[in-house]
Order: C-alpha cells, then sequence, then structure tokens
C-alpha cells in the first residue's frame, strides 16, 4: 500500500508516483516546529493504528531540516518502510 504524507505549504490533494494515482493523503503545514513534530507523530501514530500494512510512504520535499526530521520520525517507526521522495528542492 502507498501513501502519501504532503507537507508544505500548498493543499495538494493528489499527486502522481510512478504512473499510479495516490490519493491517501495527509496533509501536514510546517510553520511552528514544535507544532510540526506533534502533528507529525500524531500522524504517525493513526498510521500504525489504521494501516499497518503500508510498506511505502511518498513524501513531498520541503527543505532540509524538515527533511531531515521527517526521515528520521518516519525511519524509526517503519524501519522497513520504503521511503519515496517526488520532487527536491536544491
Amino acid at each position: 500500500m502507498k501513501l502519501i504524507l504532503e507537507i508544505g505549504n500548498s493543499s495538494t490533494k493528489l499527486a502522481v508516483y510512478n504512473g499510479f494515482k495516490i490519493s491517501n493523503i495527509n496533509y501536514l503545514e510546517n510553520i511552528d516546529n514544535s507544532r510540526f513534530l506533534v502533528n507529525l507523530n500524531n500522524i504517525i501514530k493513526n498510521l500504525v493504528l489504521k494501516k499497518p500494512n503500508i510498506n511505502q510512504i511518498v513524501i513531498s520535499y520541503v527543505n532540509r531540516k524538515i527533511m531531515t526530521k521527517i526521515k528520521k520520525n518516519l525511519i524509526n517507526k517503519f524501519p522497513n518502510l520504503k521511503l519515496n521522495i517526488l520532487k527536491r528542492k536544491i
């Protein structure tokens, strides 16, 4: 199962990754760093409870600082998870 975690200030509701439509989206605003981590952890807890068969998460790149937090949290909670990044900013 694929899940997209849309992170940023856009309101994207649908993404295309490798030709597949992914409509199972959690949207997360990254305005306040402390609030961001709380929201990210809540989303991860919900994923663990509701979707235990997720094997892949697709996220869109925001910035290096936020991406580091996201990767660290997701990899700690889902060690066998395949993490894909849709777009990168330099």
